[in-house]
């Protein structure tokens, strides 16, 4: 999950101006970020930065996702993640896309490879769950395709809201198709014979389920966000919708926008579009104090975050995740 905290019409888009700031958080706020660092012309490690200040973790090339929580700090890599630097192995069958923490429970999402095939799980504390398999006979209504028929599937986002689970990403059905689990019972989003889609991260805010994403309709591809499965297009141009939450009811989605070839880094504020200026991807939002935060990677293939507009660079690499401490 690239959130960390933790509609209607398309809203006029703007530009926010600001100039690149090399130098860290200038306030009491404590800024963590995810991702990885050039090590070569052909090699990345995986790191993440605290206040602008760099520590790599060795033997893996990104780190996709970070939290705090209390005094700890969770750092999620390809195969397992590290808790205060302790690392806990999940197993070279994973491939892992998102952490939440719940009651200091530790919730990854992802994929295990069984056999050839890539399958939706989670793991809760280290123990695996499996979300789809060959044995699910649950079906699209009126279209006759069944989980066991699925090519894969993967898990990218996971959200935890009292003892519910929720984890979303997509299962392949003559092309990908939104999913998310509640509990590990699946809901199908989208319709394999209208189009096909992906679901990148995951809020539930009282009874109401958040995805966001992108669609392509076979005509053309639209960044996407639903809300009880009900669309949004947030644009209809290209690109995606990378992280999604929610705040007094305000739904804040960063991503990125295809604008005449090009890959803009945005952000949606109840579907008002604001392009974040040297900004090429937006891959995680976090609010605090009312500050708005997001991540992702600049036009020259630096790491970089946002406070409020203003672009804070971090490196020469690409930025995953963003969480805010204490």
């Amino acid at each position: 999950m690239k959130i960390l905290i933790i509609v209607g019409i398309i809203g006029v888009s703007t530009i926010i101006s600001c100039k690149k700031d090399k130098s860290p958080n200038n306030d009491n706020t404590v800024v963590y970020v995810s991702g990885y660092t050039k090590t070569g012309q052909y090699s990345n490690t995986g790191g993440y930065w605290k206040n602008g200040i760099l520590t790599t973790v060795p033997k893996t090339n990104s780190i996709n996702s970070i939290i705090v929580s209390g005094n700890n700090v969770y750092v999620l890599g390809t195969n397992g993640y590290w808790k205060n630097q302790v690392y806990t192995d999940l197993g070279m069958n994973s491939t892992l896309n998102s952490i939440y923490i719940s009651n200091n429970d530790v919730y990854v999402a992802g994929s295990e490879r069984i056999g050839d095939t890539s399958t939706a799980s989670y793991w809760k504390n280290g123990t695996l769950v499996i979300l789809t398999s060959n044995t699910d006979t649950s079906s699209f209504v009126n279209t006759g395709f069944y989980v066991s028929e699925f090519h894969y599937s993967v898990a990218n986002s996971i959200f935890v809201s009292g003892s519910d689970v929720y984890v979303a990403g997509y299962v392949n059905a003559t092309g990908d198709q939104v999913t998310y689990w509640k509990n590990g019972k699946a809901i199908y989003i989208t319709n394999p014979l209208q189009s096909y889609s992906r679901a990148n991260s995951i809020f539930v805010s009282g009874n109401d389920v958040y995805i966001a994403g992108w669609l392509d309709d076979y005509n053309n591809g639209h960044i996407t966000y639903w809300k009880n499965g009900v669309s949004t297009y947030l644009s209809s141009n290209g690109g995606e919708a990378q992280s999604i939450l929610v705040v007094n009811g305000t739904v804040y989605i960063a991503g990125y926008i295809n604008n005449q070839g090009a890959d803009d880094a945005a952000l949606w504020e109840n579907g008002m579009e604001t392009t974040l200026s040297n900004g090429m991807f937006a891959t995680g939002i976090a609010i605090s104090n009312s500050d708005i935060y997001i991540c992702g990677r600049s036009n020259n293939n630096e790491a970089i975050y946002w406070k409020n507009g203003k672009a804070h660079i971090l490196g020469i690499g690409g930025a995953t995740g963003i969480s805010i401490g204490n």
